[in-house]
């Protein structure tokens, strides 16, 4: 949480995160239109800069899991 800029490779491509703030364990809340809500709690989320060519696709924000204690179901 203290880093405000974070290298990210995913797949073959690098990307620079510049994050203004972080909440720490927010619920997450998923509505599925054939399902009940199903709720995720990660660590931490962070809210980057637009000027990271994912903010559009995944609306400016990145969920982050520190330490993987359990499964984790596709959606996560």
């Amino acid at each position: 949480m203290e880093m405000s800029q974070i290298n990210f490779t995913i797949d073959n491509d690098n990307y620079h995160f510049t994050f203004s703030k972080f909440l720490v364990e927010p619920c997450l809340r998923f509505k599925h239109f054939d399902k009940d809500e199903e709720k995720y709690y990660p660590d931490l989320v962070g809210y980057f800069s637009a000027d990271c060519e994912l903010y559009d696709k995944w609306n400016g924000c990145l969920a982050i899991e520190v330490v993987f204690t359990n499964n984790c179901y596709s959606k996560k």
